[in-house]
Formats: structure tokens, C-alpha cells, sequence
């Protein structure tokens, strides 16, 4: 074989290799992009209150009140936390009798997988301060019920409970007993006193905290002077 035809030869050689490789790195890149990936974020977003009166999964949010009790709610943009977007005003008069809140439904035709978090958070402040309120969650049977699971008082989570200042509160799902977390139907913002005040609540989602359980819950609110 002269060099000319042993040149060749290795020529078509390497050619073939580098074909091999292509199709190699086309079929492993195909296989790969077929598998489930794990693009679940540090948070699933409820709302944050910039696209009027749908949550994040475009569901309804609305008030719920029973005489004498009764709330308002409205979507301002004083006070707010950050230059832009909206915060949600709730102005309440809970009575003895009677009940009011707010709620948000997720989706009407299907449910939040939240397994994968492990609390839920939201930022808040008063216009007074001391306002009283606990969250609720439903998973498919409390949504049949028409009922939430409670948490605690968000004093719980507060040192100094309410404050005229932005304050994030995280509330670890556990405390919401036996519920079932991957399929989650709604939230709602509950006023178990009597009282009249007013609140305000931004930037309401699921979060992963990466805290031991040990600490305190209320260790874990956090201070915003905006």
C-alpha cells in the first residue's frame, strides 16, 4: 500500500469515527432530554398580586364573610413591597357572630403538588399593628368539606406579631395536620377574633427552607423596611 492509499485510508477512518461520535452524542443527547428533569425551583409562587384578582395558577381569588362580620379587599399599590407591582388590602370587622376572610383557589380542574416544600410563606404588615389572623390550606378532602386546615396564630411566627412594617412569615406545612401536601386546592387568610383592622399581604407562596427543624418558627420571619 503506497502512502497516498494509507493516507486515505486513515482519512476515512477518522471520518467514520467522528460519524460515530455525531451519532453517538445526537442519540444519548435524545435519550437524556426525554427524562424527567428536575427543573422544580425553591418556590412555587400563589401571587404576588400584579395580575389583578387571579393567583398565579390563573384561579379565582375572592372575600368570604358572614353578617356581622364582614371584609373588604382590595389590590393597592401603597404600601407595597419593592418600586412596583401591588399589595393585597384587606380591611376586616370581625364580630362575635359571623365570619370574613380571604381565599384562593388554585386551579378548579386540578391540584398544587407541593410535596417537595416544606413551608409556606407570605410577607405582611399592619396598618395599626397586632392584627390577628391564621392561614388555612384545603387538599382534595378538606376542599370536599368546604374547610381548611388551620395554622397556628401568626404570633406564632412573629416575635412581636404584626407590626407597621413588612415582615415575612413562613409557616412550616407541618403544622397544618394531616394535610395532604401534593394535592393542594386553595388557600385562605382567616380572622379568628373579634376586631376591625386592616392588613396587608404580599408575595404569598410555597418554599423550601433550608433550616433544621428545630428552630423556632418564628426565628424564621424576617424584617423589610421597603
Amino acid at each position: 500500500m503506497d502512502n497516498a492509499a494509507y493516507i486515505g485510508l486513515l482519512t476515512k477512518e477518522r471520518m467514520m469515527l467522528l460519524a460515530l461520535f455525531v451519532a453517538l452524542f445526537v442519540f444519548f443527547f435524545a435519550v437524556f432530554s426525554l427524562l424527567p428533569q428536575d427543573t422544580d425551583s425553591e418556590i412555587i409562587l400563589i401571587d404576588d398580586f400584579n395580575n389583578g384578582y387571579e393567583n398565579a395558577f390563573g384561579g379565582k381569588t375572592e372575600i368570604y364573610q358572614s353578617a356581622p362580620s364582614a371584609i373588604q379587599g382590595s389590590l393597592v399599590d401603597s404600601p407595597r413591597r419593592g418600586e412596583t407591582g401591588d399589595a393585597l388590602r384587606l380591611h376586616y370587622v370581625k364580630e362575635t357572630d359571623g365570619w370574613c376572610g380571604y381565599y384562593s383557589i388554585f386551579n378548579e380542574s386540578d391540584y398544587v403538588d407541593a410535596s417537595r416544600m416544606n413551608a409556606l410563606s407570605f410577607w405582611i404588615r399592619g396598618e395599626q399593628g397586632g392584627e390577628v389572623i391564621n392561614l388555612g390550606l384545603a387538599d382534595r378532602e378538606w376542599e370536599e368539606k368546604d374547610d381548611t386546615v388551620k395554622s397556628k396564630p401568626i404570633s406564632s411566627y412573629l416575635k412581636n406579631g404584626v407590626t407597621t412594617d413588612w415582615q415575612k412569615v413562613t409557616i412550616p406545612l407541618s403544622d397544618f395536620l394531616f394535610l395532604q401536601t401534593g394535592e393542594i386546592a386553595s388557600v385562605s387568610i382567616n380572622f379568628p377574633n373579634p376586631g376591625q383592622g386592616v392588613i396587608f399581604i404580599d408575595d404569598l407562596q410555597f418554599e423550601i427552607i433550608k433550616k433544621k427543624s428545630s428552630v423556632d418558627p418564628s426565628e424564621l420571619s424576617e424584617d423589610d423596611d421597603t
